[in-house]
């Protein structure tokens, strides 16, 4: 069984997109997205409907989400094209100079670069001899700016962002500073997301051979008991109920068997996920059901298409 139930047909979507590539390096950016994981892009889904499905399946303990960086958005139309700007503390203009200070280690003189240029080189001001390597005569100990609206000089700018979207001018007092997570999958999220990817195969399987495929369909048994399968196929007057069992099948047995009894009018392929235990093999062999064995979902597809082929 595939024991997919509470979960959407977007999520399921969703959960095996991430199986692809869930590392941090996977997310990539534009300003029109934002940050995103490509896979997800091909889904056709809007970025709220994404955020929306990634909570819920954190949620269900499939993914867990931790933040890796941050971004700046404007807080007036949440853009990410956002600029930004160093301005003078003191008249608040924007045409500002940024420059290093330079320390010579021989002499110890500290000065912006500016003073240190001589004729394309880096000649000390006071012992006039060159700075020709970075960290053996000099080092970069810190950075200077000045005004050359005021002419005043400083440490440090004020910083300031513009949208480029709205225009809005806004600083980090009223930014959106907002979480840049990376999502992982969980050991539940990677069977689940295993099972899906079986699923895909029946109904690949399905579509290849002109069946119609009813996921977590039912079938009324002779007694009137309603019946869940995984998969119902139709093709005409056929009708086939496909379940898929996974790993340790002891705990399902009976009630799959039960279902068998009482559905005995259609016809049932039991797929085991990866093979059937032999002592299931004799008990499901009572009922006539095809039992298909596969190892991936390419071989699960192909074998299910190889029966249904039989079906004009």
């Amino acid at each position: 069984m595939l024991m997919l139930e509470g979960l959407s047909k977007t999520e399921l979507t969703v959960l095996t997109a991430l199986t692809i590539k869930s590392q941090p390096e996977a997310l990539a950016f534009s300003f029109e997205a934002g940050w995103y994981y490509p896979p997800l892009t091909k889904l056709n889904l809007g970025r709220e409907e994404v955020e929306k499905t990634l909570k819920s399946l954190i949620n269900k303990g499939l993914i867990v989400t931790e933040p890796v960086t941050k971004s700046i958005l404007c807080p007036s139309c949440r853009s990410f094209k956002v600029l930004t700007f160093y301005s003078c503390p003191f008249c608040n203009s924007k045409n500002v100079e940024k420059d290093a200070l330079l320390e010579h280690f021989s002499c110890g003189t500290l000065n912006r670069r500016g003073y240190f240029k001589s004729n394309g080189k880096l000649i000390c001001p006071t012992c006039k001899r060159e700075l020709r390597a970075l960290g053996v005569d000099y080092t970069i100990a810190g950075v200077w700016f000045k005004c050359l609206a005021c002419n005043k000089t400083f440490e440090a700018p004020s910083i300031s962002h513009r949208c480029v979207a709205c225009g809005f001018d806004f600083d980090y007092r009223n930014s959106i500073y907002e979480d840049v997570n990376k999502h992982t999958i969980t050991s539940k999220g990677v069977e689940v997301a295993k099972r899906v990817s079986f699923a895909y195969a029946v109904e690949k399987a399905a579509e290849k051979t002109g069946f119609t495929s009813e996921f977590n369909g039912t079938i009324k048994g002779t007694s009137g008991v309603e019946h869940r399968f995984d998969f119902i196929l139709r093709k005409g007057e056929h009708v086939i109920a496909v379940e898929l069992l996974f790993n340790d099948v002891s705990p399902l047995l009976v009630s799959v068997l039960a279902s068998l009894y009482d559905t005995s009018s259609v016809t049932h392929i039991i797929a085991m996920i990866p093979e059937t235990p032999a002592e299931a093999k004799n008990m499901i062999n009572r009922y006539n059901a095809i039992i298909v064995n596969a190892s991936t979902p390419d071989e699960l597809s192909l074998a299910i298409e190889n029966i249904l082929s039989k079906y004009s």
